[in-house]
């Protein structure tokens, strides 16, 4: 990855959309896996991939969204990616302004919907309020609820496992 990011640097035909795209979530899977292996999102690997993934997928959305012909697809997923990635470090609510914004765009982006749900689900959690907790988890709820029921093939095993998971958790509450 470090001789594409030299690359990219010094050759401006490697500037699209989707080089930035994949690189950024090159990044959001490193980080991923320097948190899991230290068990802290204070890790310094993990703080230099998350930046870098959250660059890169910036990045790769200024250049989907400017586009021709635009592939829907892949802006959606870059949307998701980066509102994920804006999760990842505690960014909840611009994470949940890029998930609606994404789900704007495709109402039936199932990836986008569920992690929507969770991102909600986590911030209910935070409210120190019975009233909109309790409205923040129903809307949780139904936003899972739809990513699942939608049989959205862009749905990643694991993530439908995960949303799963989450549907059970919520109904506990």
């Amino acid at each position: 990855m470090l001789q594409i990011e030299t690359a990219i640097s010094s050759d401006y035909a490697f500037v699209s959309g989707p080089v930035f795209y994949y690189l950024g979530t090159a990044f959001s899977t490193l980080s991923a896996w320097a948190q899991k292996h230290s068990g802290t999102h204070e890790n310094v690997d993990y703080v230099k991939y998350n930046k870098k993934s959250l660059f890169y997928l910036r990045r790769s959305i200024d250049l989907l969204e400017t586009q021709k012909p635009m592939d829907p697809l892949l802006l959606m997923s870059a949307y998701t990616n980066y509102a994920n990635a804006l999760d990842s470090c505690c960014r909840v609510i611009e994470a949940l302004r890029i998930y609606r914004k994404c789900i704007r765009l495709n109402p039936k982006f199932g990836m986008a919907l569920g992690n929507y749900g969770r991102a909600l689900q986590f911030y209910a959690n935070t409210v120190n309020d019975a009233g909109h907790y309790s409205e923040l988890h129903c809307y949780a709820y139904q936003a899972v609820k739809r990513a699942l029921n939608l049989q959205d093939p862009n749905i990643h095993n694991s993530a439908r496992k995960y949303f799963e998971q989450i549907l059970i958790n919520l109904l506990i509450i």
